[in-house]
């Protein structure tokens, strides 16, 4: 285990802000994190994980980080897997595409770990990481033992699970089990602008490579590089809307504009809105809205996480204000 003290959170996060922390344990097996645990408690620090750092915001915090570092894939049945939570998302995508196995392949390019991934419920082009989740392990800090957690118990929504939610955070998750299936994604399955890239392109299949290939081609054409430029992805939630207010939506607005959900709901797509407002490009308080694609925020030259609230509410008040929608962020915030 790496221990480092004095650390700067702008160093540990894709968007490049934040507060020096005390102390940081880089861990790689459950004996690294259950000392790290104790080592943090000992000194009465508070604990939060990063896995990537590719979709947290940070402030100052007087705490300790656990660096998720924990790898490994290992086939436990038929398509079924125990992947370590520190492991690159990414990878597993690619992994997993390898080896002609379905239900991750749309998730291809999606920055951060596994861990981070079901913290957040990631996902893109129709998958999630919900629909192949079976259980995830995790260390339950105050029971001080390791646990198990089923896809069920851990409330995967969209964007969001217990393990996000600031009363839950007692558990670091140290593992979880997916399952894969040899089907391709049917036609009726595709997401839609998938679905047209892939006519767009010819394909002749819906195999795992192809829908990967076709993914990574579209994300490199409306997504920077975390190398060139610092950002933390997504920056803004699909608004959910029910009832009367989904109804009014359909009769005003073009299909474009959301997707269809369980019990009359509707998502709306919070990048065709950034987009009505003219926002692509749009800049104030040292962050830019991506001119390719509004959906992502890119830190120019802020400098700490207040900029960014500012620039948040700027944004979002701009929706409200033509739409009489509220836009909330997506990255998860560290401060103390």
């Amino acid at each position: 285990m790496k221990v480092s003290r004095d650390v700067a959170l702008s160093s540990l996060t894709t968007m490049r802000v934040g507060g020096r922390v005390p102390l940081v344990f880089e861990i790689t097996n459950e004996n690294d994190l259950t000392e790290a645990v104790a080592t943090a408690r000992a000194q009465s620090l508070p604990v939060f994980v990063l896995g990537g750092g590719t979709n947290v915001l940070a402030g100052q915090f007087h705490g300790a980080i656990i660096l998720n570092r924990i790898r490994g894939i290992r086939g436990i049945g038929e398509r079924i897997f125990r992947v370590g939570a520190g492991e690159v998302l990414d990878d597993v995508c690619a992994h997993f595409t390898e080896m002609g196995l379905s239900g991750m392949e749309c998730m291809s390019g999606i920055l951060g770990t596994v861990g981070g991934a079901v913290v957040q419920n990631s996902g893109a082009y129709g998958q999630d990481i919900s629909q192949v989740l079976l259980e995830i392990e995790a260390y339950d800090m105050e029971a001080d033992r390791f646990v198990k957690i089923s896809n069920a118990e851990a409330r995967l929504g969209y964007r969001s699970s217990i393990f996000k939610d600031v009363s839950e955070r007692r558990y670091i998750i140290t593992s979880v089990t997916v399952a894969l299936r040899s089907e391709f994604v049917g036609q009726d399955e595709l997401y839609f602008s998938l679905k047209n890239y892939l006519e767009k392109t010819s394909a002749t299949n819906r195999s795992p490579s192809t829908l990967r290939d076709a993914v990574l081609q579209l994300r490199a054409e409306k997504l920077p590089s975390i190398e060139e430029c610092a950002t933390a992805g997504s920056f803004f939630k699909n608004p959910i809307l029910s009832g009367d207010a989904a109804a009014n939506w359909r009769e005003k607005y073009p299909p474009e504009s959301y997707s269809a959900m369980p019990d009359g709901q509707i998502k709306l797509f919070a990048g065709w809105l950034l987009d009505q407002c003219g926002l692509k490009g749009y800049e104030s308080y040292g962050m830019q809205l991506y001119p390719k694609n509004a959906l992502i925020a890119i830190n120019k030259s802020a400098n700490d996480l207040a900029d960014i609230d500012k620039f948040t509410a700027d944004v979002a008040a701009k929706v409200s204000s033509k739409f009489a929608v509220e836009l909330e962020r997506e990255p998860d915030t560290l401060t103390d």
